[in-house]
């Protein structure tokens, strides 16, 4: 049964349903958080298994030897082991920022929960990444607060 709400716009299934379409979350989409101090992004890509979340967090800058020496020794070391946790993966950038990266499924259709889950459970993956970080090269990364 059709009704009317408060600014005359009449109110059907029919067009709650073509509301619903029009707001859902598609592809291509982008978007940027930020969480622990680091600055992540996320891109949504379609793949052979389905829509995924491509997301990626920057740790910072690899320190120059004559800034930190012990921090950047460290780090180098973490880097060189190529480490890999959950399917994600801290690497060095081409304009030397450390990054931890990677691809996490959607799950099934695209919605603002998913999005937001996805997002989420890679934070939490990533965690003991940036933690290694931070344990080897204490005075690294001023901005990042894992508590």
């Amino acid at each position: 049964m059709p009704v009317e709400d408060d600014v005359g716009v009449t109110v059907t299934p029919e067009n709650v349903k073509a509301l619903m379409v029009t707001h859902t979350p598609s592809f291509p989409l982008s978007f940027s958080f930020k969480c622990y101090g680091v600055d992540f992004s996320a891109d949504g890509v379609e793949s052979d298994e389905g829509p995924s979340l491509r997301i990626s967090g920057n740790l910072g800058p690899l320190p120059y030897s004559a800034e930190s020496p012990e921090n950047r020794k460290a780090i180098g070391k973490i880097l060189s082991m190529a480490p890999e946790f959950l399917n994600l993966r801290m690497s060095l950038s081409n304009t030397k920022e450390i990054v931890v990266k990677g691809e996490l499924a959607l799950g099934g259709s695209i919605t603002p929960s998913r999005i937001v889950a996805t997002a989420s459970a890679f934070v939490a993956s990533a965690k003991p990444l940036i933690q290694v970080i931070k344990l080897a090269a204490p005075a690294f990364g001023p901005k990042i607060q894992l508590v």
